[in-house]
C-alpha cells in the first residue's frame, strides 16, 4: 500500500467532522462568487450545522470585528436527522432548540440579523446566492442531496420553488 501511495502521490488524511465543516466554510468564504455577492447582491446562508461554520468564515472574511460578532452556531439548524425515538419539535428541531435564530441574510455585505430566506425570497435577483447544506449522499454518483423529512419540504422548499419560464417575474 505504501508503494501505491508513493507512486501516485496521493495521501489520505482523517479529520473530525467539525474540521471538515470548517474547511467547507473556509473554501466557500473564499469562492469568487461569494466574494462578489458580498460586494453587491444578496447572500442567504440557510441555517444548518455545516452552514454555521460557513457563516462564521464569511463573517471573518468581512472583517470579523462587529460584522458577525453576535452570530452563534448554537441552534443554527432548521432541523436535524436523528435516530428513531429521539424527540423533535413539529418542525424537526431538537426540543432544547425552540428559538430559531433565523438564517444569515447578507445584502451588499450587511447582515440583516434575524431575517430568514422567506423574508428576501421574492427580492432575489440573478447573481444572488443561496447556500443550502446537504444531509444525504449518493456515493455511487458522487452527489450530495437533501433528505426532506417533513411535509412541505421544510427548509428546502424556498430555494426549490419553481420559477416562471424565463426567470422571475
Amino acid at each position: 500500500m505504501n508503494a501505491h501511495r508513493e507512486s501516485t502521490g496521493v495521501r489520505s488524511y482523517l479529520i473530525t467532522p467539525a474540521a471538515g465543516k470548517r474547511l467547507i466554510g473556509v473554501a466557500l468564504a473564499s469562492h469568487p462568487a461569494v466574494r462578489s455577492v458580498l460586494k453587491k447582491g444578496t447572500l442567504v446562508i440557510i441555517a444548518g450545522t455545516t452552514n454555521g461554520y460557513v457563516a462564521q468564515e464569511i463573517f471573518r472574511a468581512l472583517g470579523g470585528d462587529g460584522v458577525g460578532s453576535h452570530f452563534s452556531r448554537r441552534g443554527f439548524a432548521r432541523g436535524v436527522t436523528v435516530p428513531p425515538g429521539v424527540k423533535t419539535t413539529e418542525m424537526g428541531r431538537l426540543s432544547d432548540q425552540q428559538d430559531f435564530p433565523g438564517d444569515v441574510v447578507l445584502i451588499d455585505g450587511v447582515w440583516k440579523r434575524g431575517a430568514a430566506i422567506f423574508d428576501v425570497l421574492d427580492d432575489l435577483q440573478e447573481g444572488d446566492l443561496i447556500l443550502k447544506g446537504a444531509n444525504a449522499l449518493n456515493l455511487a454518483r458522487r452527489q450530495a442531496a437533501v433528505l426532506i423529512g417533513i411535509p412541505g419540504a421544510g427548509p428546502s422548499s424556498p430555494p426549490c420553488r419553481p420559477w416562471p419560464a424565463g426567470g422571475q417575474d
